[in-house]
């Protein structure tokens, strides 16, 4: 079995286990969800066919925009700690 990354403690996705929301969506400025956001990219890092930009295509085409923002957002991050 390959690892595919590591997700970091934070009190983040304790806060939303109590909430009973996901951590990436009650908290996606925070560690754990950045860390989520690199796996998922890692898994996602394919050659896909173009989307479209309305119906589902338009959403995953926005959505893995956004997951590439994340994981530049990530790298920024750790070069400024």
């Amino acid at each position: 079995m390959e690892n595919l990354g590591f997700i970091f403690q934070d009190e983040e996705v304790e806060k939303s286990i109590r909430e009973q929301k996901p951590y990436i969506i009650n908290s996606p400025k925070s560690k754990a969800a950045a860390c989520l956001n690199r796996i998922t990219y890692s898994l996602l890092n394919q050659d896909i066919e173009p989307l479209e930009d309305s119906g589902i295509g338009g959403f995953f085409k926005k959505f893995f925009n956004f997951m590439d923002v994340r994981d530049k957002e990530f790298d920024k991050n750790d070069e400024e700690e």
